[in-house]
């Protein structure tokens, strides 16, 4: 094989895996620190790794990310209170995400 073809061929597999590499689920995703903006009040939120979730202000929650179609977010209290809130989970790249349901609608940018 000509060493042009070999260049080709290897650009076009590093391509596929690139494409098919790496992409991270939605709980991945959502850790992290985030604004959250909802009817022109902004909120800063923490979504950490351990299924806690930490609004600015509050009592420390629990949130549990469930795959579907839509996604889901759900949080629940730490003392096993049940589910406070259930809410669709839609990313807009790895840096944005929506949550809506029962009238809320929040726009999450994440902190740099």
């Amino acid at each position: 094989m000509s060493e042009n073809r070999m260049l080709a061929a290897f650009i076009i597999l590093a391509l596929l895996a690139i494409s098919c590499g790496n992409t991270a689920s939605p709980a991945e995703l959502i850790i992290g620190s985030w604004n959250a903006e909802n009817m022109g009040e902004t909120r800063s939120l923490e979504f950490r790794s351990d299924g806690t979730i930490l609004p600015a202000g509050e009592v420390t929650q629990h949130y549990e990310v469930i795959d579907g179609d839509p996604d889901l977010l759900r949080i629940s209290g730490m003392n096993g209170e049940g589910v406070l809130v259930e809410l669709e989970l839609t990313f807009s790249g790895d840096d944005q995400c929506t949550l809506s349901g029962r009238g809320i609608t929040a726009v999450l940018t994440r902190v740099q």
